[in-house]
């Protein structure tokens, strides 16, 4: 993946991840993406199937947005700062 492919799936992830099916995270992430959900440290989620149950339980009990304030790129890892 380039690091433009990189930054197209960050931002697709930022603005649609509320919408986004099974299958979509299967497309816009590898088999070992980990989400940590801060402020709770050590509490890790891996995997598409695992990021899509896990913010889908926001999605059902709140009303969100993200607002991205930084990202990076570096080789095989993408991080996004998010508010």
């Amino acid at each position: 993946m380039t690091n433009e492919q990189g930054l197209a799936a960050i931002r697709r992830i930022v603005d649609d991840w509320p919408r986004l099916s099974v299958e979509e995270w299967q497309a816009v992430c590898t088999d070992d993406v980990e989400y940590q959900n801060m402020p709770w440290a050590g509490v890790v989620t891996g995997g598409p199937e695992g990021l899509h149950q896990v913010l889908q339980q926001f999605v059902a009990n709140y009303e969100t947005r993200f607002e991205v304030g930084a990202t990076g790129l570096d080789g095989t890892v993408r991080v996004s700062e998010r508010v």
